[in-house]
């Protein structure tokens, strides 16, 4: 999940999907079940159907609900093909932790029949190959509060850029575009960009909304600078 948050490409996700399929995972139940009542797990009110959150060890639970609700193991595979079944709008994976993330309705059905995913494109050589634009509706100020803090903490991280990218027409996906020092090497910017995905969900709970990137392509360097996007920190 720090992998994906950092840079969203499709080994990195496919990686992360094969591990959920495989992995056993944490649901939530009801210490005390209603009366007449068999003892459920945890659903949550989602504006497209239920929300199902699931969690990667015990602390993880706790820190969502420290008390009234124990952890029951469920292979990764049973979870995804239960939550297709039931028309689950989205998984919330470790929904007050971090790493946290989510996974789609689209990605549910794929995975509850064995199938990976198709994740996103690798960002483009060129910033021709994709829209990169100021953002249709802008986050909250909590957020991009969150995302300054966490790029001032970071001694590489020279300047951030906000905007949405629209890859070959689809949806438009809130970025964050991360300029680091130069000649960063590999360890160190790996280092750098997770330290400002984690310090970013730990500040907001909104920060699932947000890709990060780093800005190494001179051509989408100069797209941010002509208005692409808003620059919210600079060293």
């Amino acid at each position: 999940m720090r992998r994906v948050a950092e840079h969203d490409t499709p080994a990195h996700r496919r990686d992360l999907f094969e591990l959920l399929l495989n992995a056993t995972l944490l649901a939530a139940t009801a210490d005390q079940s209603p009366p007449g009542e068999q003892q459920g797990l945890a659903w949550l009110e989602g504006e497209n159907g239920p929300v199902l959150p699931v969690f990667t060890r015990p602390d993880a639970l706790l820190a969502w609900r420290p008390q009234g609700y124990a952890p029951i193991a469920v292979t990764g595979r049973a979870l995804f093909e239960m939550a297709a079944r039931y028309k689950t709008g989205r998984i919330e994976v470790n929904p007050s932790s971090v790493p946290r993330g989510w996974i789609s309705r689209t990605e549910i059905e794929a995975l509850a029949q064995g199938r990976l995913p198709l994740g996103p494109q690798q960002e483009p050589a060129s910033s021709d190959e994709v829209r990169v634009a100021p953002p249709a509706v802008r986050p909250p100020d909590q957020l991009i509060e969150a995302v300054r803090q966490a790029l001032e903490a970071q001694p590489h991280a020279v300047a951030g850029w906000l905007f949405a990218t629209d890859h070959a027409g689809g949806p438009a996906q809130l970025t964050v575009g991360v300029q680091l020092t130069r000649g960063v090497e590999e360890a160190a910017t790996q280092e750098t960009m997770q330290g400002i995905v984690e310090e970013t969900w730990a500040r907001s709970d909104n920060a699932d909304r947000l890709r990060f990137i780093v800005v190494a392509q001179r051509s989408l360097y100069d797209a941010l600078r002509r208005g692409g996007g808003e620059l919210i920190f600079k060293r």
